[in-house]
């Protein structure tokens, strides 16, 4: 522990030295490079999106709990991840994985055909399942139908949750 720390001193000791030496020109071009490359690191992490399975949302458990089981058994995520992922609080994460997983002992299979919703579209003011409605319909073009047999949901409960979801975010068909 101690070595670690002496470590740690040694280098701020040695980038201080550097940077006292560099001319106000040379910070300024090495800010620039410093902001470039956070960009870039922002850009690959970007790319890297974590993507949810429809098909994770058809069990008899519901949305919420299934995307806490998912990212925490499939993608081996933390709940303090997954909670800043989701915009969500970690102990309300922690309560639907909980759920989840006594209902379901087994991780999610994933399908290769499947839809994969991005997580960016489960936007915090909006339910799950109104994002997951919102996006098949919206981007995927589906029909209550379609969707109804993928989530194996009630259509009816789908189109109730599409008309809410509309009404939040005032979406233009």
């Amino acid at each position: 522990m101690k070595k670690e720390a002496s470590s740690d001193q040694n280098l701020k000791s040695s980038i201080a030295d550097i940077l006292s030496n560099l001319t106000n020109e040379d910070l300024l071009r090495l800010k620039k490079l410093i902001e470039a490359a956070s960009g870039v690191v922002e850009s690959a992490a970007a790319e890297k999106e974590v993507s949810i399975p429809v098909s994770i949302f058809s069990y008899s458990i519901n949305p919420a709990e299934a995307m806490a089981k998912y990212l925490k058994e499939n993608k081996s995520l933390r709940f303090c991840d997954i909670s800043r992922l989701l915009k969500r609080k970690e102990n309300t994460i922690w309560t639907n994985y909980k759920r989840a997983a006594d209902s379901l002992h087994a991780p999610f299979s994933e399908k290769e055909d499947d839809i994969c919703i991005p997580i960016s579209n489960f936007r915090q003011n909006l339910s799950f399942l109104e994002s997951i409605v919102v996006f098949l319909r919206d981007a995927k073009r589906l029909k209550n139908k379609e969707i109804a047999k993928l989530l194996n949901k009630n259509p009816v409960v789908l189109s109730i949750a599409y008309q809410r979801a509309k009404k939040k975010v005032k979406i233009e068909r």
